[in-house]
C-alpha cells in the first residue's frame, strides 16, 4: 500500500449537520482518524491472512486434499474454492 488515501467523511453522519457539498476531509486530530487507522492495519491483516490461506489450499491441494473438503473447511462450495484458489488464479 503506497501513500496515504485522502478520506472524506460524511458529516451528516458523525455531526448530524453536512457541510455545503455532505463530506469533509479528516484529519489526524479528528476522532474518526483512530478508527481510520484501526481499518488500515485491519485491511493489511486481512491481506496477509488472505496470502496464508492460498498458500495453505495450495499446500493441502499438493498433498491431495479435495476441492470438495477444502470448500468445506472455507464454508464455500467445492467450485467456489476451486475458482477462487485454483492454479490459474494464483499466478
Amino acid at each position: 500500500m503506497g501513500g496515504r488515501a485522502r478520506v472524506y467523511v460524511d458529516l451528516y453522519n458523525l455531526h448530524g449537520a453536512p457541510s455545503a457539498d455532505g463530506w469533509r476531509p479528516i484529519g489526524d486530530s479528528d476522532p474518526a482518524a483512530a478508527e481510520l487507522q484501526l481499518l488500515r492495519e485491519l485491511v493489511a491483516q486481512r491481506v496477509t491472512l488472505e496470502g496464508r490461506v492460498a498458500v495453505t489450499v495450495q499446500k493441502l491441494r499438493a498433498a491431495g486434499a479435495s476441492w470438495t473438503v477444502i470448500g468445506d473447511v472455507l464454508g464455500v462450495t467445492r467450485s467456489a474454492a476451486q475458482k477462487r484458489y485454483g492454479a490459474d488464479q494464483l499466478l
